[in-house]
């Protein structure tokens, strides 16, 4: 029995030195990311670097405003195109749906999650940019907008589950239909869960890139037709970290810089504003 008990108490002390020295390299890595773009990019920040577009590659005084603008253009057209819908879908899986359809529509959902977003790209390009004829910032929006949709649909549908069955007998019991009750319910009740499903969802499109490449392909100036090849910080990233000029991998160390502290801030303003204490992106 004294044996048992030291071979438990050894095993237990291997696990849990294990589980330390996993979660120690894990912060090490994820750490020694954080601080080197913050070193490599927090020397390329002035105020040229974000009011002014691409330029020569020999010239000092040239940004990302462009990058910027395009990708804050694409995100949230995306968004505005993808929210209402993933909205409705969440509700009527969750409110209206037989069980067998939820079931199989949650399988599609997270297997649209699970797909490449490379592979996305390729299917918007056939969709979107040989049919209008040109690589643009619809066509990427509409890329974003196909991944947004089945994670925040599924967020949504979650928040909406875990509404109390008590709720929806009160509102149906002062004589309101059932759609209202679950747009002014129902959806009032979880909008703190569909607020978080929504973050969660656009921090993760506004660091895409692959889709963008088929998509919207790129520009050195600021967007001014959203039928009209446009950049983003992801694409200046990945057109930047292959020149073979200073300027402009000194440029796209300091881009990566910002959409770290984008996506973090993201992640604050959920926390701080939805009252959510868990990381969501």
């Amino acid at each position: 029995m004294t044996i048992n008990l030291r071979v438990r108490k050894i095993k237990e002390k291997i696990f849990f030195t294990l589980s330390y020295i996993s979660i120690a390299i894990t912060l090490i890595i994820l750490g020694s990311v954080i601080f080197f773009t913050f070193v490599k990019g927090i020397n390329s920040w002035s105020i040229s670097f974000f009011l002014s577009p691409q330029r020569s590659p020999l010239d000092p005084n040239q940004g990302i405003a462009h990058a910027i603008q395009g990708s804050l253009l694409m995100s949230f057209l995306a968004a505005a195109i993808s929210t209402p819908i993933s909205i409705l879908a969440a509700i009527y899986l969750s409110e209206y749906a037989s069980t067998a359809f939820r079931e199989k529509a949650e399988y599609i959902l997270d297997a649209m999650a699970g797909i490449p977003s490379i592979v996305v790209g390729v299917v918007s390009y056939l969709l979107f940019v040989l049919p209008l004829g040109t690589f643009s910032a619809f066509a990427g929006s509409m890329a974003l907008a196909i991944m947004m949709f089945p994670l925040m649909t599924r967020a949504s549908q979650d928040a909406f589950m875990r509404v109390g069955r008590e709720y929806r007998e009160a509102g149906l019991a002062v004589g309101l239909p059932k759609w209202k009750v679950s747009l002014h319910i129902v959806l009032y009740i979880a909008k703190n869960g569909v607020i978080t499903g929504f973050a969660l969802a656009f921090g993760r499109i506004f660091g895409e890139t692959a889709p963008l490449l088929m998509t919207a392909l790129g520009s050195r100036s600021f967007p001014t037709d959203i039928f009209a090849p446009t950049s983003s910080i992801t694409l200046l990233i990945y057109e930047y970290s292959k020149s073979p000029f200073e300027i402009w991998i000194n440029i796209a160390w300091g881009a990566s810089l910002f959409i770290l502290i984008m996506n973090l801030a993201i992640n604050l303003v959920i926390k701080f504003s939805v009252g959510d204490r868990r990381w969501v992106i």
